[in-house]
């Protein structure tokens, strides 16, 4: 895999702003952290600092980074000082037009986090880096908000999604004038740099120097394959699915053919909460993706030649959704789904297990963004 991660931004400073304090925007960082830093400079809010620029919409209580098409750059970029195309390129727009997906979207975005929102509280999505936050002016990256990326392409370390001290989410927007800067937790208000840092995985950082290496053009790999943007990120995708789904049920099977690929079963997280790939936690997404890039690695012909030697079942390769992807369908067994036998319609039987399944794991996650469970 080639080194170098992608600069999204180069940043830049104020001409002749309205605002007496106006920070520069870092290289690489999100609109939203500059606009947080803009709030504390002046000793306000960033709540207050948003209603006052625009006072018909509540930005904080949607993802302001993603959802930019409702939002008018004009009257802050004229109270800055700096271009309208500039803040622009902070958002999350140009990552969203690179990998193909159209902006408003519904639901959640591929490949990006999902900041979970209710009203102004956040459910995850935001990353960073301790060592990072240990410099004098810390701030979140547009890196940090991909799916694919959970290590520091700077200094080598895990990045982190909650407080070290009380595990709150992070929630820059919620912190209140005297915090100076985001160094801070909103809840606690406990340094996020206090936390030893920790290595990531070799195979999570290959995935994500080969993820950044298709965002700027590469076409090939996984045995010679050659694909588009679109293509390579849907096949991460897949595999990541199949993956899942051969750990909900850990069979004999299962583990052999991941054992054919380099991929420990054993070591792949219980995602007890059924979340999207987006939704996940830094600690679960790591551990997969890192496994992801172990296939990727094997090839093509390994991945095939191990489908067919340990006889996958119809549910898992229907799990990887490989309809949408030529190029995985061929690779997977042909198979065909078990007959299923109606019961009497006259007698009334329970719910399925799956169904049961469905509502415990909805109310987890209900009880989880509430924060009545962790």
């Amino acid at each position: 895999m080639e080194e170098g991660h992608q600069l999204w931004h180069t940043g830049s400073s104020a001409i002749d702003p309205r605002w007496p304090l106006v920070p520069a925007l870092r290289r690489d960082e999100l609109f939203s952290s500059w606009l947080i830093r803009c709030a504390l400079c002046h000793g306000c809010d960033p709540l207050e600092l948003a209603q006052l620029i625009w006072p018909a919409r509540r930005i904080w209580t949607r993802d302001c980074d993603l959802v930019v098409c409702g939002i008018s750059f004009a009257d802050i970029s004229k109270q800055s000082g700096l271009r309208e195309r500039n803040l622009r390129d902070a958002t999350l727009e140009p990552v969203c037009k690179l990998l193909g997906h159209e902006l408003p979207r519904a639901g959640i975005t591929p490949w990006v986090l999902t900041l979970g929102g209710r009203n102004t509280k956040r459910a995850g999505g935001l990353q960073y880096c301790p060592i990072c936050f240990m410099e004098a002016r810390p701030y979140y990256k547009v890196q940090w908000r991909l799916a694919w990326h959970t290590y520091c392409s700077e200094h080598g370390v895990m990045l982190r999604d909650r407080c070290p001290h009380c595990q709150a989410v992070l929630s820059p927007h919620r912190l209140d004038y005297q915090a100076v800067d985001l160094r801070r937790c909103h809840q606690c208000h406990g340094l996020l740099s206090e936390v030893d840092p920790a290595p990531p995985p070799a195979g999570a950082k290959e995935l994500e120097l080969f993820a950044d290496s298709i965002v700027r053009g590469r076409s090939d790999g996984f045995g010679g394959l050659r694909l588009g943007p679109e293509d390579w990120f849907a096949l991460i995708r897949g595999l990541h699915r199949l993956m899942r789904a051969l750990s909900i049920h850990r069979t004999g099977p299962a583990k052999d053919f991941l054992a054919l690929l380099d991929v420990d079963l054993d070591a792949l997280p219980s995602v007890s909460l059924g979340l999207a790939l987006e939704s996940l936690p830094v600690s679960d997404r790591v551990t997969y993706l890192s496994a992801v890039n172990s296939i990727l690695n094997a090839g093509a012909t390994r991945f095939s030649a191990a489908a067919e030697a340990m006889h996958l079942c119809h549910s898992s390769c229907k799990a990887v959704g490989s309809g949408t992807l030529a190029c995985l369908a061929q690779l997977l067994p042909k198979t065909s789904p078990r007959a299923y036998v109606h019961g009497a319609s006259e007698r009334l039987s329970p719910r399925s297990k799956n169904t049961v399944l469905r509502s415990w794991l909805l109310f987890q996650r209900k009880a989880s963004r509430a924060g009545v469970i962790r």
